[in-house]
């Protein structure tokens, strides 16, 4: 099994360590500057008062410069690492945190993670005022203590972290165990009865919305007109019309993507926008699947990727049953082999699966 490295960002910690300094000597060099301005005024005792107060935050501030400095420095002696290999994920990183701030040194953890108690990774972000990231990490977890890698300890960002650590562990470690319990034969075999999901069907309110918010819009923008002149009731109308395009917008997308069409058969998974132009990917060309869905969104913007060996992707966007499909075209491999021993005794492939614990107790698949 192929091994994988990421370089830490070196580049970005001289950037800093530059930073740092130029950001010391010029506040030194102003700190300086203002105390002599002070101390040649008249009143020497509260010019005194006032350099003294001056000194206690420049050492504070001082203390703090060199402290980063010196933690930066270290990062040229012992770099950070993560690896992935066939045993798991090795990594040694710092961590953050407010008494680092004041400390001239990083506290460092390792640990190897195994992938039998890999648990995941999810990326955790702070928002100022909800638009700028100010902090953005990536967390490992497992069975033991989880593992914080922030936003700039290494080269790729923490969203391209987590796609490679999901990526490696999907087609290096999971596809070959698949592939010994030939999961693609087996898909085979469960789907010769197709089995179809349909897509997000329109709301009850958004067709009679986007309609009276027409209707309201013309006949306020006839009342304004008369009653209070042509800039109110073009306020209105822009208003009310914008509602109105909003929910034409939503009305059209879904039913775009009603007509969307997911199949499950012998031969494949078809995906298109009709039966005729659906596009079919053999069970043995599907090499990952992948969902996508943002924390504390609803389901309906959840997304599935499906990619293929070849390495091209089709991604299903605001798929509800995001979740359910991946579960049931990417089946744990241990619990294949078990359907195949009960298929090997005389099982019908879909009560086989059921009894495996395959079907997550959908009576859809096979129907």
């Amino acid at each position: 099994m192929n091994e994988r490295h990421f370089q830490p960002a070196v580049i970005r910690h001289l950037f800093l360590l530059g930073l740092n300094a130029a950001l010391t000597l010029a506040f030194d060099a102003s700190v300086a500057s203002l105390a002599g301005s002070i101390i040649s005024g008249e009143d020497e005792g509260a010019a005194l008062l006032i350099v003294l107060a001056l000194a206690a935050v420049t050492a504070l501030l001082l203390w703090l410069a060199t402290a980063a400095l010196l933690r930066r420095l270290t990062l040229f002696c012992r770099t950070p690492e993560l690896s992935l290999s066939s045993d798991g994920i090795h990594v040694r990183c710092y961590r953050h945190g407010f008494r680092v701030l004041f400390t001239p040194w990083f506290p460092w953890q390792e640990q190897r993670i195994a992938w039998t108690d890999f648990r995941g990774c999810r990326i955790h972000q702070v928002l100022f005022y909800d638009v700028l990231p100010v902090r953005k990490s990536l967390f490992l977890e497992s069975s033991g203590p989880v593992v914080e890698i922030t936003w700039g300890m290494f080269r790729h960002s923490v969203a391209r972290l987590q796609a490679e650590i999901l990526d490696y562990h999907q087609l290096e470690v999971l596809r070959p165990a698949g592939e010994s319990a030939r999961v693609p034969e087996f898909l085979g075999l469960l789907f010769r009865t197709p089995l179809v999901f349909s897509g997000p069907r329109l709301g009850r309110s958004e067709v009679p919305g986007t309609i009276l918010a027409l209707v309201a819009a013309g006949v306020l923008f006839c009342l304004h007109f008369r009653e209070f002149g042509l800039a109110t009731a073009l306020a209105a109308y822009l208003s009310l019309a914008g509602l109105a395009i909003g929910g034409g917008a939503a009305v059209l997308s879904r039913w775009i993507r009603k007509t969307r069409f997911i199949r499950l058969n012998s031969e494949g998974l078809s995906v298109g926008p009709d039966v005729e132009t659906a596009c079919l990917i053999p069970w043995a060309e599907l090499a990952l699947v992948r969902v996508h869905a943002a924390g504390g969104t609803p389901s309906s913007l959840t997304s599935i990727e499906l990619r293929r060996r070849d390495g091209t992707a089709v991604i299903i966007r605001s798929f509800p049953e995001a979740a359910r499909l991946a579960a049931i075209i990417d089946p744990p491999a241990d619990l294949v082999r078990q359907a195949w021993r009960l298929i090997r005794e005389g099982q019908d492939p879909v009560a086989a699966a059921r009894a495996a614990g395959l079907s997550d107790g959908q009576p859809e698949i096979g129907n």
